[in-house]
């Protein structure tokens, strides 16, 4: 909805209340004011009828005030909750008119069509229900329709065609207060409902339950209200859809107490008007989303992506020559090619939230929301939207390269596919898809089977198009390089090992850092042979320093998709074992965020790892103080103390007591502690004093080639004599990551 749209309907609700508060003020009574109030509350919502009741005198039962009806004689038989149905009305709702927690009367509303109660008619009840009780409370003393006191709370509510409930407000939710329709909807009597507190969660359909019990948490969280749409399941297994308002009540100190709510079936709506609505929103022939739908959703993630700095991706895909087919084939037969095309859409389309049919051969997908890197900024956002993207867009076009039967035929489909990024591209949803179009388009013109990235440049019609290409050539060429970062002895200074990092060398022959390509790699399935090279070019560059009499442990880092590869232990030390590497000399590193993310199957992995005789490291420990608990089960040799804290060192007190404590924890669970991120001489001397054995940091070396390595070593024990006056050649300057630190993705 555009920001138009939503003041416009906001404007008039507000002009609702306004009416309805002007006939209040020139009533002599609620009686008078009541059909007038229901009328305007009636045509503005769409209703048929519309009934006020309030309290009585008595306090236990309510009493109609006043009605309307459309088009009818208002002293013509007005429904009830009991009567709707058999008076054609299948829409109803009550809404309790309230004084604070005092429930003064209700509004029920009804209608010949199954309604969808939504949150600007709850918002529109709201408002109507405050001005008839200030209405009502300045009566009050003069005017008897209400009575003394309000009236019974829980007699009130179950005069209405919903469940009422109050519950605590924490993540039990004990029932303090249900009413007897609960009985009707679930057949669950109330007095079960409150002794069983589990009845709650199992009476919420398995497929709903996770998404409503993070709605309850997030009520309690925010204070506000919310609405939810689920499936409930009643003691006779009938699946029942219900639409739920609840309200959290806080105490004096802001702490949330009690949930009131209201729960609505809606299971006739779902079951009638679902049905038109799910024609209105989907495509007939495929099943998928329509236009109409992709363009209401797109509106809407552009606006959350507006405000959370967040690049949105549109795909746009047509297939190419289907004239053929349909020619081929017969419409019916174009049909059946259609639905299976939709079929694999959505299986090969990991990354899209929308996949819809557009009309004919078109099709569009929705990459909604493409989080920030850890820079950030909105230019990684945009980077990494475009790389997955891309990565999609291959996944798609290899999807389709398989036969589709049809008739016992076999036919061979591609695709032409556009690519537009919001905000690159475009600031709204028109332009989006416009440009997305306009690209598809120009792949067209480039031959059937490819995608094209739109560009607002003539001259540059596939900008970027080139990167999957060439990274996809990367692999298959293998154009990547490594570079060593001595590991020292920070009381000797002698290199004890050194920690691999990979670089592409891409066609100019410059070195791309690995933060620019690993996720593609990633996205794209390219990481296990990326992988895979690694390990290979470590066990030859092994064989050639031990051939220089050269003994160096060598890290390599595992990125998590690597890490939860079901081959990884065995394809590693396979290699290790051709290639007659002892596997002690190996360490594999894994950053400190994927070892705690599932830490049993972590625990697992490196147990294979560690009874294959290769060490374990942990990278960039101390960033997440929540896993120090569960270090202690991991088999580990090495804790690296993420460079945050060492670079702070030692002016800075809490950095130096994070460093302190996690050394400590190191040498207590019998692991050796490593520094990252040594700059300084009176950092070495600090964490020496510390008893950190070991350390890297560009106080000793920045990462150097593999010649530059056995130079530094002979140079080390006295052997092969350089010129002093020659630096070793490194990088030209530290490749800083997305998260910041001097390496990122450091190998695949």
């Amino acid at each position: 909805m555009t920001a138009e749209k939503k003041d416009s309907g906001e404007s008039e609700r507000l002009a609702v209340i306004d009416d309805v508060k002007q006939v209040l003020d020139r009533a002599g009574s609620l009686n008078d004011a009541a059909p007038r109030i229901l009328e305007v509350v009636c045509e503005y919502l769409g209703w048929d009828v519309g009934v006020l009741s309030m309290v009585d005198p008595s306090g236990k039962s309510l009493s109609r005030v006043g009605s309307w009806q459309r088009g009818a004689d208002q002293d013509g038989d007005v429904p009830t909750a009991a009567t709707a149905a058999l008076q054609g009305m299948l829409g109803t709702i009550g809404f309790p008119i309230r004084e604070g927690n005092q429930v003064l009367g209700t509004i029920e509303l009804y209608s010949r069509d199954a309604k969808r109660p939504d949150d600007s008619m709850i918002s529109t009840l709201e408002g109507v229900g405050a001005a008839v009780a200030e209405f009502v409370q300045r009566k009050d003393g003069t005017d008897d329709e209400v009575g003394e006191g309000g009236g019974d709370y829980r007699t009130i509510v179950e005069a209405l065609p919903v469940v009422t409930y109050s519950a605590v407000a924490d993540e039990g939710m004990r029932t303090l207060f249900v009413s007897p329709q609960i009985k009707r909807l679930l057949g669950i009597s109330p007095a079960e409902w409150r002794k069983d507190p589990t009845l709650r969660l199992k009476s919420i359909n398995a497929a709903d339950r996770d998404r409503v019990m993070a709605d309850y948490r997030r009520a309690r969280s925010s204070g506000e209200p919310v609405t939810i749409e689920y499936r409930m399941q009643s003691r006779d297994g009938r699946t029942v859809w219900v639409r739920e308002t609840a309200v959290v009540q806080q105490d004096s100190s802001g702490r949330p107490e009690v949930i009131q709510g209201l729960i609505v079936d809606i299971t006739d709506w779902r079951q009638g008007e679902q049905n038109d609505a799910y024609r209105a929103y989907h495509d007939e022939l495929t099943g998928l989303p329509n236009g109409p739908m992709f363009e209401e959703f797109i509106e809407q993630v552009l606006l959350r992506a507006e405000r959370h700095n967040l690049a949105v991706a549109t795909l746009t895909l047509n297939l190419d020559d289907f004239q053929l087919v349909n020619t081929s084939l017969g419409h019916d037969g174009g049909d059946e090619l259609l639905r299976q095309v939709a079929t694999r859409l959505r299986d090969a389309a990991q990354e899209a939230d929308l996949v819809a049919r557009q009309e004919g051969d078109e099709f569009l997908l929705l990459l909604a929301g493409r989080e920030r890197g850890n820079g950030g900024s909105m230019r990684s956002s945009t980077d990494n939207a475009l790389l997955v993207a891309e990565a999609e867009s291959s996944r798609i076009q290899e999807a389709l390269q398989d036969p589709f039967m049809v008739d016992d035929n076999e036919f061979y489909v591609s695709a032409s596919i556009g690519i537009s990024i919001f905000p690159l591209d475009a600031e709204n949803a028109e332009d989006l898809l416009q440009h997305a179009h306009e690209a598809m388009r120009k792949s067209k013109k480039t031959g059937p089977g490819g995608y094209v990235l739109f560009s607002k440049d003539a001259d540059d019609p596939v900008r970027g198009l080139s990167f999957t290409t060439k990274l996809r050539k990367a692999v298959e060429r293998k154009d990547w390089v490594l570079h060593y970062h001595p590991i020292v002895d920070l009381e000797a200074q002698d290199t004890v090992g050194v920690e691999a990092l990979l670089r592409w060398r891409d066609s100019n022959g410059e070195l791309v850092p690995p933060g620019e390509f690993i996720l593609a790699a990633e996205d794209m399935g390219l990481i296990e042979a990326v992988g895979d090279w690694v390990v290979d070019e470590i066990c030859r560059q092994s064989r050639s320093w031990r051939e220089d009499g050269l003994e160096l442990d060598m890290s390599i880092n595992l990125s998590p998709r690597q890490l939860w590869q079901p081959s990884v232990v065995d394809r590693i030390t396979s290699t290790l074992r051709s290639s007659r590497i002892d596997p002690e000399t190996i360490v594999i590193e894994i950053p400190e965020a994927a070892a705690m993310a599932d830490p049993e199957r972590t625990r697992r992995v490196l147990q294979q790892f560690r009874d294959n005789g290769l060490k374990v490291a942990i990278d960039d420990f101390g960033k997440a103080l929540s896993s120090i608990r569960r270090l202690k089960d991991l088999p580990v040799d090495i804790l690296k103390v993420d460079q945050s804290f060492v670079r702070k060192l030692p002016g800075d007190d809490d950095a130096a007591t994070m460093a302190r404590a996690i050394i400590q924890l190191g040498h207590s669970l019998g692991m050796v502690p490593l520094a990252e991120g040594i700059d300084s001489e009176e950092q070495r001397e600090f964490l020496v004093g510390e008893n950190c054995p070991l350390g890297q940091g560009y106080l000793f070396a920045k990462p150097m080639s593999a010649e530059d390595i056995r130079a530094r070593c002979l140079n080390e024990e006295g052997g092969d004599e350089s010129d002093d006056g020659d630096e070793v050649e490194e990088p030209a300057r530290p490749v800083k990551g997305k998260d910041g630190k001097g390496e990122s993705g450091k190998v695949a």
